[in-house]
């Protein structure tokens, strides 16, 4: 931490000073170290002594850093609140979300959490109901693995200011990108002419075929909702992406360095797939299975007429 975080201070800043007037400065998922920017969160571990110092540093020093440019930024981090010590001394929290922070240049902080947690990474489907069964099996698969993480209560949107006006962006998380149903509904929750993807792609690891293909998935939402879309991985694919699913501009893969668009929003576009989801798809599907089940029956029947003559 002590050494990455100012090295990616540093690089941001000499990408403002390279690039000119910029509107917003974008930082991947998950890379701000510590438990959130919430104020109470901050004032509990304050409370908690000099011990939990470095859970609330590095947000004050995003906080620092954003003041001194004039530019607010979008940072991933995640949110714990409700923070208390546990009698073993263990810091703990009542809610701990994977955040989009927007920390304005004045101090004030919003916040949008991801509502769909990766399944299998962040959550177990289905069995997270039944939190003693979830337990045994993740016992048997996934032995020292825990989720601990809460979905967001709904999509909320992010608004910055432009020469041209307020522009309103909604922040898919990672996975949530690459979920058709849960882009439609921050966009039209939201009402956001600009998605903007926060993403830690670093566990495909040296292969780069995953971060195109997440990639790829990405420029579909575009094309489906008709919004232009900013990718900010920490390990690529980092990418301007327009309303046609067309790649703009990107950085290489597993290479640092900023990237500087100019983006229009689309918050005007409505599109059919935004109106009627994924209804005729699904209707596809049952018609599929019914045409399966009556050709099947109408075989039996067939053949049961030959057997009886």
């Amino acid at each position: 931490q002590a050494t990455d975080v100012p090295a990616f201070i540093d690089q941001t800043f000499e990408g403002l000073a390279a690039t000119g007037e910029i509107d917003v400065v974008v930082w991947p998922e998950t890379m701000v170290p510590g438990l959130g920017f919430e104020p109470r969160t901050l004032s509990d571990l304050d409370a908690l002594g000099p011990g939990a110092g470095h859970l609330s540093h590095w947000a004050r020093v995003i906080t620092l850093a954003a003041a001194r440019s004039k530019v607010p930024w979008l940072v991933g981090s995640p949110t714990w609140t409700g923070v208390n010590v546990t009698e073993e001394g263990y810091i703990e929290a009542t809610e701990r979300y994977n955040s989009a922070v927007l920390v304005r240049p004045d101090g004030a902080v919003e916040r949008s959490d991801k509502i769909f947690l990766t399944p299998f990474g962040e959550t177990m489907p289905w069995l997270r109901a039944w939190p003693w069964l979830e337990q045994q099996l993740m016992a048997v698969g996934a032995s020292g693995l825990s989720f601990d993480l809460d979905a967001g209560e709904r999509p909320r949107a992010l608004v910055i200011d432009t020469a041209d006006g307020p522009v309103r962006l909604t922040t898919p998380v990672c996975f949530e990108d690459a979920v058709p149903s849960v882009v439609r509904r921050l966009v039209r929750d939201t009402n956001a002419g600009l998605i903007v993807n926060l993403s830690n792609d670093g566990w495909f690891g040296t292969s780069d075929a995953g971060r195109r293909a997440h990639e790829v998935a990405a420029a579909f939402r575009c094309i489906e909702l008709r919004r232009p879309m900013i990718r900010v991985a920490n390990t690529g694919c980092s990418s301007v992406i327009d309303m046609y699913g067309n790649v703009q501009s990107r950085l290489a893969p597993r290479t640092a360095g900023t990237l500087a668009a100019t983006v229009v929003s689309q918050s005007a576009a409505v599109t059919g797939y935004s109106r009627l989801g994924n209804w005729f798809g699904q209707l596809l599907a049952v018609a599929t299975g019914a045409g399966l089940v009556w050709c099947v029956l109408r075989r039996r029947r067939k053949d049961a007429s030959c057997d009886a003559s």
